[in-house]
């Protein structure tokens, strides 16, 4: 492999344990490529960041998630990221899933210090659900609100739907 100027290499680790009930995990990234600050337009080839995720089987059919993730706040626009959910499988057919998410992304105090019209943070609010329609195919249809889309004040708050519909090889 030759890598020209300016190209870099992304790094991952992650640890985790995992049980019956539960599945925890933590991780780190690191990338090295020369890329533009988007805090100060300077070129830097130093990022890195650190991730947790946690999942929990409370009852046979219902399940809890939690995310956060951690990113240097003087290379990145986005200091820290936090996500929580559930799912609730088997709920009206064998392996359909009815899930309710929130996620939340936060501006890094050194990007509005450059930036002072930007927004603190973005809330994405998700329902989803998935339903199987044949032993290799899925159909899942999403509902979204987003409270202060790409933390910009001149957009309005968002609603977006989609769909999608997942193929197994199994």
């Amino acid at each position: 492999i030759r890598f020209e100027e300016g190209e870099g290499v992304f790094r991952a680790g992650e640890l985790g344990m995992k049980t019956e009930a539960y599945k925890i995990g933590v991780g780190v990234w690191q990338h090295n490529a020369l890329v533009e600050n988007p805090v100060n337009s300077e070129m830097r080839r130093d990022n890195k960041g650190l991730y947790l995720i946690a999942e929990y089987q409370w009852l046979e059919d219902l399940t809890f998630f939690l995310q956060a993730g951690f990113a240097d706040q003087d290379v990145n626009q986005l200091e820290n990221y936090y996500g929580l959910g559930g799912v609730y499988t088997d709920l009206w057919l064998s392996g359909d899933a009815l899930g309710l998410a929130v996620a939340q992304a936060q501006n890094g105090d050194a990007f509005l210090q450059q930036n002072m019209a930007a927004e603190q943070k973005e809330t994405a609010w998700e329902l989803s659900y998935a339903m199987p329609v044949h032993n290799s195919i899925t159909l899942r249809g999403s509902a979204y609100y987003v409270n202060n889309p790409s933390m910009d004040p001149a957009l309005d708050n968002a609603f977006a739907v989609g769909f999608r519909l997942m193929f197994s090889l199994e």
